[in-house]
């Protein structure tokens, strides 16, 4: 699942991204496709996302930690 949805962040954010990408390293990860990757995962992966952790996930690492921590 990992690969997937890193591959996945990638093709939103076309650029090539790994688990130590985030919103402050990686220029392409503004705010429009920070949310593109949000709904993304909710429609992608059946993952609800509350709005009050939205803003604690700034990086790939975070973004798998959450997905880790519900399925």
């Amino acid at each position: 699942m990992e690969e997937k949805i890193i591959q996945w962040i990638s093709s939103i954010l076309r650029v090539s991204v790994t688990r130590d990408s985030s919103r402050g390293n990686t220029e392409q990860w503004d705010s429009l496709r920070h949310l593109q990757i949000i709904a993304g995962l909710e429609e992608e992966f059946g993952i609800d996302i509350p709005i009050d952790k939205v803003a604690e996930i700034l990086s790939v690492s975070d973004i798998l930690r959450y997905v880790e921590s519900v399925k």
